[in-house]
């Protein structure tokens, strides 16, 4: 009798839980797998290895993202003087941007 709930590749299902439902714990994420496919624990790891992996390229994306914006928002100051208001909020939202980024790509690249 086959095992109806067998299913070879859980990385989608594992993307879905991480992208869409913002669950970022893998422990989490393991849980709901093991529930959902009890029997499939090597599929279970594989999901969660190239799980990690996603994460460690997005890490990645936004810690190149993040210096850019930073380099940007500085580099930008002397041509931004006159801008009175909207040029320091643009200044400082590029800034900020980076560093949150900086923050977020160091937080996934140590997943």
């Amino acid at each position: 009798m086959e095992n109806t709930h067998y299913k070879g590749d859980l990385y989608p299902d594992a993307l879905h839980l991480f992208k869409k439902k913002r669950i970022t714990n893998m422990n989490k994420i393991q849980e709901f797998l093991s529930q959902e496919y009890p029997d499939n624990l090597v599929a279970i790891d594989d999901a969660l290895e190239r799980l990690k992996s996603y994460r460690k390229s997005m890490g990645l994306r936004y810690l190149i993202i993040g210096a850019a914006l930073i380099f940007i928002g500085i580099a930008a100051a002397p041509f931004i003087e006159e801008g009175g208001i909207i040029g320091s909020a643009l200044r400082g939202a590029s800034v900020g941007g980076g560093v949150v980024l900086l923050i977020q790509g160091y937080i996934n690249r140590n997943c």
